[in-house]
């Protein structure tokens, strides 16, 4: 849900300010920039807040942030500000920097250390197929409804294409307020020790 939500998001949120606000590709590109930022300088202190104080207590409201985000890009217009566009992408990284950092140290700290390769393997796919799901849904909800709102394919103007953003968004709310729902049931599995380890 959370990789549906972030790069469904990062396809989405460019097009809309495009063609709908009529920001300029630079002026899209910088828009995410603040977010991407924040992601990268807040997963160590995501890290440390897993590492003191478990995984649910950064990753539970990392969900609920990062769905209030979704929710809140639901709202876009076409009549919408950058600086709206801006905060929402900025709660949208912040919840994810909440999301992502626990559930991999819950993930791979469960496994066994010859089994490490494996996981990470296995959650950088799921991610990959996360992004692409997320991409095709956002991208074909837009495209639908936008044409519906519109009438027939080619008349879809910024009001239309509008309608459709905020449809995509809907759906990324949908799935992070499911996630919401299923965070406070992750738990922490004590790494097996090395004794256990040589056994198995």
């Amino acid at each position: 849900f959370a990789s549906i939500a972030l790069f469904g998001s990062l396809i989405l949120l460019p097009i809309y300010g495009q063609n709908v606000l009529g920001f300029s590709v630079l002026e899209s590109g910088l828009v995410l920039l603040p977010g991407g930022l924040l992601m990268g300088f807040l997963g160590p202190v995501v890290g440390r807040l897993v590492d003191q104080r478990g995984a649910r207590f950064v990753l539970v409201p990392g969900v609920i942030v990062a769905a209030l985000a979704l929710w809140s890009m639901a709202l876009l217009s076409d009549t919408s500000t950058i600086w709206q566009v801006l905060a929402s992408h900025i709660g949208l990284s912040i919840g994810l920097a909440g999301t992502f950092t626990p559930l991999f140290s819950v993930s791979l700290g469960s496994l066994p250390g010859r089994l490490a390769s494996h996981g990470s393997a296995t959650l950088s796919t799921v991610q990959q197929v996360g992004g692409a799901a997320g991409t095709a849904l956002f991208v074909t909800v837009m495209t639908v409804v936008s044409t519906a709102a519109a009438g027939s394919p080619d008349a879809v103007d910024a009001h239309a294409l509008a309608a459709g953003t905020r449809a995509a968004f809907m759906i990324g709310g949908l799935a992070m307020t499911i996630g919401a729902f299923i965070a406070p049931f992750v738990t922490e599995v004590p790494k097996p020790s090395e004794a256990a380890q040589a056994r198995n």
